[in-house]
């Protein structure tokens, strides 16, 4: 019988405690730090046309003269609808980061060697991914907390209705799964939500971008490398501007200068530190004395161009 899996500590410093950063973790981070600016301008916007729309005698009037000095064409507003439709789209662009990471870190996982299942008839993207990591779906959800994959299924699902015309009783039985959370949501988030489809908030928003952040922080904590054999996996199947082969060959006859070259290398990718992983560098150093040297992959080229 496998041992229970106990809840990641958490991080308030992800570059530090997560061994190997995964190239997909570095571009979630940077879109959702875009879509965060984006939001906060939105929501803003949003909230001071509402105000003052509603504070004239005929907001509908108000909404038409401020949108003929922006040029813009449009004559109703449902003001009190406009944050949760607000929310609703950006969840859109949010889901969007999510799916692609997640499919993302799968295939940087395969540079590993390792094999990942097929997805099956059904299967949400976050079970897909739970299953996918070393470990399994059950330990997956205990180290990562059950309670934040469902809060965040939820707004998927909330995603979905909005921008496919989802079935509206799951997605009332999917709040009234998560609506247990919100107190805890509040303790541990300064956060009043979640909240049903039809009154979102910002803070709706910034659980979803938060619980994305987090989850995905502890994902590559599961899911960096088990040692030489699969860093080696992925130098050599990754496809890199600067092609670690080609790193190590053109110093491989001056060992040190070999060994601090794929050191830098590995923590400017990955800002995975060989230091914190005895017998890592050791073995790259011992599998690349098998490789070609510069001079004849150089060689090796130029004759299979014709040039030789």
């Amino acid at each position: 019988m496998s041992k229970p899996q106990s809840r990641l500590p958490p991080t308030t410093k992800p570059k530090q405690d997560i061994a190997f950063v995964f190239r997909s973790y570095q571009g979630l981070r940077q879109q959702l730090g875009d879509i965060d600016s984006l939001a906060a301008a939105i929501v803003i916007a949003t909230r001071d046309l509402r105000a003052a729309a509603l504070g004239e005698a005929n907001e509908q009037y108000h909404l038409v003269d401020r949108a003929a000095v922006h040029g813009v064409s449009t004559r109703y507003v449902d003001f009190q609808r406009l944050e949760p439709r607000t929310v609703q789209l950006l969840l859109v662009g949010v889901f969007q980061q999510v799916e692609a990471f997640l499919e993302e870190i799968r295939e940087e996982q395969k540079l590993f060697g390792r094999t990942l299942p097929d997805k099956r008839d059904g299967e949400t993207v976050f079970d897909y991914a739970l299953r996918s990591l070393p470990g399994g779906t059950l330990a997956n959800q205990q180290r990562l907390g059950k309670e934040r994959i469902d809060l965040l299924d939820y707004y998927r699902l909330v995603r979905n209705a909005f921008a496919h015309s989802g079935d509206e009783q799951r997605l009332a039985r999917a709040f009234a799964d998560v609506e247990v959370h919100q107190a805890l949501v509040e303790k541990e988030y300064g956060l009043k939500a979640p909240n049903t489809a039809e009154a979102l908030t910002h803070d709706d928003y910034l659980l979803a971008t938060r619980l994305t952040k987090y989850l995905a922080t502890d994902i590559c904590r599961i899911a960096g490398p088990n040692g030489a054999p699969e860093i080696i996996g992925m130098m050599v199947n990754g496809e890199f501007n600067d092609d670690p082969i080609a790193v190590i060959a053109k110093r491989r006859t001056n060992e040190p200068r070999a060994r601090k070259a794929i050191s830098l290398w590995l923590y400017s990718h990955f800002v995975y530190d060989v230091g914190d992983h005895p017998g890592v560098l050791d073995a790259i150093m011992t599998w690349s004395a098998t490789l070609p040297t510069w001079r004849e992959r150089h060689r090796a080229r130029r004759k299979a161009e014709g040039r030789i």
